[in-house]
C-alpha cells in the first residue's frame, strides 16, 4: 500500500500528496497514477477504484468511500464533504446490445457499443448503502440518496430522494444553509486542510 501512496497526487495541486489520507490495506486500486485525491479522505477495506489515463477517478477533500464500494467503467468526478455507504456500484460506463454489439469485454471495441459517460457527484452529497449509479448521471450539490436505489438519471441539487417503483421520487429538501454553516465550522478548526472547490465556502 506504501508504494501505491506514493502515485496518488492530490486533486488539488497535482504537484503535491494528498493530506490525511487513508486507504486501508484490503482496498484494490488499479492505475494509481490516474487516481487523484483531496485532503482528509477515508477510503475502506474491500473498495474497488478502477482508473485509467482516460478514465481519472478525481475525488475532493472531506470524502469517505465504505467497504465494497467500487468505481468503474469511466471517467468520475466527486466533490467536497462527500459520503458513501457500504456497497455502492458507481459504474461510469457501460455497454448496450443495441444494433447488434456484443457486450464482452474480450471482443473488439469496433464490435461493441460502450458508453463512457462518466458520473459525477458535486458537494455535500450522501450515497445509501447498496446504491447503484449509471453512467452519464450528475448527482446535484446536498444530495441525499436512499439506500438500494438505482439512479439512472441525474438528480437535482438538495433534495432527499428515494426509489419508488422503479423511479427516483424526491421527498424532501435538504438544508443548504444549515449545512454549509457545518462546513465552515469544520474548516475553521482544520484551516490546514484544502477544498477541491476553493471557493465552496466564500
Amino acid at each position: 500500500m506504501e508504494e501505491i501512496l506514493t502515485k496518488i497526487k492530490s486533486s488539488i495541486d497535482k504537484n503535491t500528496y494528498p493530506k490525511n489520507l487513508r486507504i486501508f490495506e484490503f482496498t484494490k486500486i488499479i492505475n494509481p497514477d490516474s487516481l487523484f485525491v483531496g485532503d482528509k479522505v477515508i477510503i475502506d477495506d474491500f473498495c474497488l477504484l478502477y482508473a485509467k489515463p482516460e478514465m481519472p477517478i478525481r475525488i475532493g477533500s472531506w470524502v469517505h468511500l465504505a467497504s465494497f464500494t467500487s468505481i468503474t467503467g469511466g471517467p468520475v468526478s466527486i466533490g467536497d464533504f462527500c459520503s458513501f455507504a457500504s456497497g455502492i456500484r458507481i459504474i461510469a460506463g457501460s455497454e448496450h446490445y443495441e444494433n447488434g454489439a456484443l457486450c464482452n469485454p474480450p471482443i473488439p471495441e469496433k464490435y461493441r457499443n460502450i458508453n463512457r459517460d462518466g458520473c459525477k457527484f458535486e458537494n455535500f452529497t450522501f450515497t445509501g448503502a447498496n446504491c447503484c449509479i449509471f453512467p452519464g448521471v450528475t448527482i446535484g450539490e446536498g444530495v441525499v440518496i436512499g439506500s438500494g436505489s438505482v439512479v439512472r438519471t441525474s438528480l437535482e441539487p438538495w433534495g432527499v430522494y428515494v426509489m419508488k417503483n422503479g423511479k427516483m421520487v424526491r421527498v424532501k429538501n435538504r438544508n443548504r444553509e444549515k449545512t454549509y454553516e457545518t462546513a465552515r465550522k469544520v474548516m475553521n478548526e482544520f484551516k490546514e486542510i484544502r477544498l477541491l472547490n476553493k471557493h465552496l465556502l466564500s
